[in-house]
């Protein structure tokens, strides 16, 4: 116990030593290359990012782009956790759905973005994205909760027919939510990623992915540099919440099982 209230009190002026040391790495090599179209100064994309965040569009722009993807999280979460539960119950449709997971894991995100612009809107395909990201971690998380569901305890609600209900609620919704909940804050990241790459290459209406593209496009680095900064921080902070969510579930879950 000493020695985690030790590493939790140094572990702020570590971090801000590190990130101040990687600041100053940045600035030099930015005032060695000595072209802002190149590498801008660290100063220049803060101004840049300052700058932008005084319009009422720039707070626009990242709820779109948030909203779409977190839509897309929580599609391709919901569609994990229902098939993984299904192929975990069921050998013959993980044998029938394998080769699909396997070509969605395999095939280059760039891939099949270019291949829902085909199908989708411009506004769908980062939704489309964060979804396909999303889903497998949580399909194979979910399944291999499953897996680990005691046999004996499997053979005990077959044997005194219990009802599929109360099956899900009392013996596969404990067992499985610890390794959903482990895949959560991982899957969401993905998810992130895969969405604003998407908006870069489908450049719906007013997106962060947009903004990124036409400050490439119109060769305004600090621009660039500000936006890419901007889902950073953005990036940080959801996964933070992510996670403190989850560590409130599963205290809550603690409480319970001390309770009982």
């Amino acid at each position: 116990m000493k020695n985690k209230q030790t590493a939790l009190k140094y572990k702020l002026p570590i971090s801000a030593a590190a990130l101040l040391f990687w600041l100053g790495v940045w600035a030099f090599l930015a005032w060695r290359v000595g072209q802002e179209l190149l590498l801008p100064t660290p100063l220049q994309v803060w101004q840049s990012l300052c700058g932008l965040a005084q319009a009422a569009k720039f707070w626009q722009t990242l709820g779109l782009t948030l909203s779409r993807i977190l839509a897309g999280c929580a599609i391709g979460m919901g569609l994990g956790v229902l098939l993984g539960f299904l192929t975990g119950v069921s050998h013959v449709l993980d044998i029938f759905l394998r080769p699909l997971v396997a070509v969605a894991q395999s095939t280059p995100v760039a891939s099949l973005i270019i291949l829902a612009l085909v199908w989708l809107r411009k506004e769908s395909v980062p939704v489309f994205a964060a979804a396909l990201m999303t889903a497998p971690g949580l399909l194979h998380n979910t399944r291999q909760g499953i897996a680990e569901t005691p046999r004996e305890l499997r053979e005990m609600v077959r044997i005194f027919c219990v009802k599929p209900g109360k099956q899900l609620r009392m013996l596969y919704l404990p067992q499985v939510l610890p390794y959903v909940l482990s895949g959560c804050a991982g899957a969401i990241g993905f998810g992130w990623k895969a969405g604003v790459a998407a908006e870069v290459l489908s450049v719906p209406r007013q997106a962060v992915g947009t903004e990124l593209y036409h400050s490439k496009l119109y060769l305004d680095s600090p621009a660039l540099f500000a936006w890419t900064a901007a889902v950073v921080i953005l990036s940080v902070l959801l996964e933070a919440a992510v996670k403190l969510a989850l560590r409130q579930i599963r205290g809550k879950k603690g409480e319970e099982g001390r309770n009982d």
